[in-house]
This record gives C-alpha cells, structure tokens and sequence, in this order.
C-alpha cells in the first residue's frame, strides 16, 4: 500500500472534486476536443444538465453502461453517471454484439449511453436484453447545450461508500469479470497517485493533459479524466491515436503531461 502525504487532497468522491475545481477554477479552460473548449464553468453546467436527464430514467442507485468514443460526451456523461447517483459501466464502444451481449447481460445496467451512429445496429440486442437506451450524437450541439447555463449538480451527491464503476476486466484468462469500485476507493487512489507522482494545481498557468488512450480503459480515466481534474487542468482529447495528430497537437496545444504506453512513445 502507497501511504498517502498529509499534505494531499483526499475528496470523498470524484464528483466533489470536480465540483470544487469547478467552482475554484470556473473560468479556467478544462476541456478541448477538436472544436470544443469548454471552461469548468461549462463543463460543470453540462454535466449537471445531463445529470438531471439521467434521473427522469430513475438510474439512482442503478448501473449505467457508456458505449462512447473519446470525445466530449463521454467525458460529460461519465461524471454525469456519477452525479446522478449510479454505477459506470465503461465499455468498449468497438465490441462486437456479440461481446457486449456477455457484457450486458451480466452487469444488468438500468441504461446504455451509446452513439446515435451505433444504436440503430444495437438496438435487438437492447430489446432481447430488455435494457433501455439513450442515443447521443457524438460531436453535435446538444450535449453541450447547457454550455451557459451555470446549473448546479443534483443534490444529493453520492457517498463514498456508493459503487462508482464496474470495470470489465480483459477476458484474457477467460470471460470478462466486472470489478466493483467504491467512490473512495476512486477518489483515494487519485490521491495516492498524486502522494507518488505529484502533479499539483499550478496556480497561474493549468498543467495540460493529452488524453490519446481510450476513455472507457481504467488507464486513461485515472490518468486522463481524473488527474486533469484532480490538478484543474486542462484535458486535450483525440478520438484515437495517431502519430501526426499526436505530434501536432503536443505542439498547437502546448501539453505538458502526456500519459501513454511504452508501445506508443517508442512509435513516436
């Protein structure tokens, strides 16, 4: 076990720490994909409205399954999962019907946030299963919406002890297997990270952090999604990896942290 500095920030949830950050940085930059940027200040507000749309589908207490790419919906509708009171169930949104059957079937999520551009294929699968859906255009306007509209994340928020994610594991020793982690076990190991590889809010100028790994993996959640946020950062997202894309956004972006894989620095 990594002990954990005293002088580092332990939140309850991760959602309370995005609340912080965002209320503390509202002005600061926290989000860039393509097009995109949106402030805390907005990426909060988005978060929230989607949020509230979440629980007209009564999901408090239940599981929600993301089938996204990397792009600004996953992202919202992560933390929005969590800030309505549910379970993630991140996935990989390549799997094939039939893998994601096995998937679905064990996990039993109340709901699945897919792509409008895979729904239509999916949806005998959602029926046989009996598990609704929400289709979200990836790349459009209306999960940004709420972008000005200064909203305010739903009370209440979840406990520490409330399940934050189930993790499929790989299957490569067999068949996938959802691990259960709790919001404090989530939000402890940010800080333990943090107590080990310090990455400290800088006050004048936001670290910013290429996000290139895929968002539904436990890697680029801890390393991508959380830590720009543990650090009030800024998040750069590219919908995959690529060297030329990679290399010109280091430079256009002005990154400073870029996690990754040995597989990928060496191709660089």
């Amino acid at each position: 076990m990594t002990a954990i500095a005293s002088d580092t920030r332990i939140y309850a949830t991760v959602v309370e720490l995005l609340d912080d950050v965002a209320k503390r940085y509202a002005d600061r930059e926290a989000l860039v994909v393509g097009a995109t940027r949106l402030t805390y200040r907005e990426y909060a507000s988005c978060i929230a409205a989607f949020a509230e749309q979440l629980l007209v589908n009564n999901i408090r207490g239940e599981r929600v399954a993301i089938l996204l790419p990397n792009s600004a919906e996953i992202c919202i509708a992560t933390f929005a999962v969590h800030a309505a009171g549910a379970q993630v169930v991140p996935l990989n949104p390549l799997y094939t019907e039939r893998e994601l059957e096995a998937i679905l079937a064990d996990a039993a999520p109340r709901l699945v946030i897919v792509e409008r551009a895979r729904a239509e294929a999916l949806q005998p699968l959602f029926t046989r299963l009996g598990v609704e859906y929400l289709a979200l255009e990836v790349g459009a306007a209306e999960t940004l919406a709420a972008r000005d509209a200064n909203r305010p994340l739903p009370q209440p928020l979840p406990s520490p002890d409330d399940l934050a994610f189930v993790q499929y594991t790989g299957g490569t020793t067999g068949r996938s297997k959802g691990v259960m982690l709790t919001h404090r076990a989530v939000a402890v190991n940010i800080s333990q990270r943090e107590s080990t590889l310090p990455l400290p809010i800088r006050e004048h100028e936001a670290e910013r952090i290429l996000c290139v790994m895929p968002l539904f993996h436990t890697y680029a959640l801890s390393m991508g999604l959380h830590l720009a946020a543990f650090c009030a950062g800024t998040l750069v997202v590219l919908p995959r990896y690529h060297p030329h894309e990679v290399l010109t956004a280091i430079a256009t972006e002005r990154i400073t942290v870029f996690p990754g894989s040995p597989t990928i620095y060496i191709g660089l």
